[in-house]
């Protein structure tokens, strides 16, 4: 069987093909994240993917489809040969949007200027940012690392790679009331958009004890957009948060379901594909992917994930607190994936689900 009759078979399975890949170089950070639910760090037994592999295997995967290739981690600046990697990845004509993810602080004037190099123009970068201020960001992520991350993104702005690059933030109790400071921040250093998503209560997190916002600081920010004209204007250029999002298509009946396995899977750095990043648990992962044709893990992934999407389109119809949800058609029951971390029941009610109906239970505001 080829790449392309294994991939309609999972199509008819109701999997969707993958478009996405998002792949780990290794598990090794330099920094111990308070909040990282993956529990990278700088632990000398977590190893670095072979390179040598890692390029046969995107290869096959970029023969069979995948369109967008994210490099992650832990950091992928800490493999020794990262540059080699990503360059690969820049030069297949058939790779549209080439993503790396990092924590910013590693970034050098030499690297950046690198990253200049027009066989990186479809490169774009995700870089960690926390708080608006120094005593926020390092309160999970280390102290002096926000004024690393600042001099990374600077050095980014300065080659005129700001446009490309993403500022990705993680809601947090003790960090969002920053959240619209870090907007025009970013609007000044030309950063091309700024992202935010609710804290992952897995790893660290559930060790440290570390919470998401409040649906009241969900509704303060809404009420707060619905009322200044600036913040409107810098967010409509390059932010893209949760609860502003959610309010905004709130009416609005969703089609997505995050079970769209295989759109967008994740190769851990042992070899492991799952459907998503989320869903990196051992029952949904497929070992020993490296240089593995991708009609084998096809093969594979139809008998282990082919009931996961109708599993996901299941759960608005089937959990009680969505029953009678103002939300219900939007939310489609939540993502499932964030359950993993928490519960084997993928009934369950998902850790956001207050914050979602704090925010459809909004009234009209003006302006919005």
């Amino acid at each position: 069987m080829n790449p392309e009759q294994a991939l309609d078979r999972l199509t008819q399975c109701g999997v969707v093909p993958a478009n996405r890949l998002i792949i780990a170089l290794t598990r090794h950070c330099n920094l111990t994240c308070n909040h990282c639910w993956l529990t990278s760090g700088p632990n000398s037994s977590l190893k670095h993917v072979d390179a040598t592999l890692l390029k046969k295997t995107l290869s096959l995967w970029v023969d069979a489809g995948v369109q967008t290739l994210c490099l992650s981690g832990g950091e992928p600046l800490t493999h020794p040969r990262w540059q080699e990697i990503l360059t690969h990845c820049a030069q297949f004509p058939s790779i549209h949007h080439l993503r790396l993810q990092t924590n910013g602080t590693l970034l050098t004037p030499k690297i950046v200027n690198g990253l200049t190099n027009p066989v990186f123009a479809n490169l774009h970068l995700q870089v960690s940012l926390d708080g608006a201020q120094p005593a926020t960001h390092d309160l999970v992520r280390g102290k002096g690392n926000f004024a690393k991350t600042m001099n990374g993104l600077q050095l980014l702005s300065d080659a005129g790679l700001g446009p490309r690059t993403t500022v990705s933030f993680t809601e947090m109790a003790h960090n969002f009331e920053e959240l619209p400071l870090l907007f025009p921040m970013m609007a000044e250093l030309d950063i091309g958009h700024v992202v935010s998503g609710t804290l992952i209560q897995g790893g660290r997190a559930l060790a440290r004890a570390l919470d998401l916002p409040s649906p009241k600081q969900y509704a303060n920010l809404i009420e707060r957009f619905s009322h200044d004209a600036q913040l409107r204007a810098v967010y409509k250029k390059i932010g893209n948060t949760s609860c502003l999002e959610w309010y905004a298509s709130r009416r609005e009946t969703s089609e997505h379901h995050c079970a769209n396995c295989m759109e967008s899977p994740y190769i851990s750095e042992e070899g492991t594909l799952f459907p998503c990043g989320l869903l990196s648990v051992t029952n949904y992962g497929i070992e020993g992917v490296w240089n593995c044709s991708v009609a084998s893990v096809a093969q594979k992934a139809e008998v282990r994930w082919a009931g996961l999407n109708a599993l996901s389109r299941q759960r608005a119809d089937n959990i009680q607190g969505c029953m009678a949800c103002t939300g219900r058609l939007h939310c489609q029951g939540g993502c499932m994936a964030r359950l993993a971390r928490q519960t084997d029941n993928f009934l369950a009610v998902e850790d956001r689900c207050r914050l979602r109906k704090q925010v459809y239970a909004l009234p009209a505001l003006p302006n919005l």
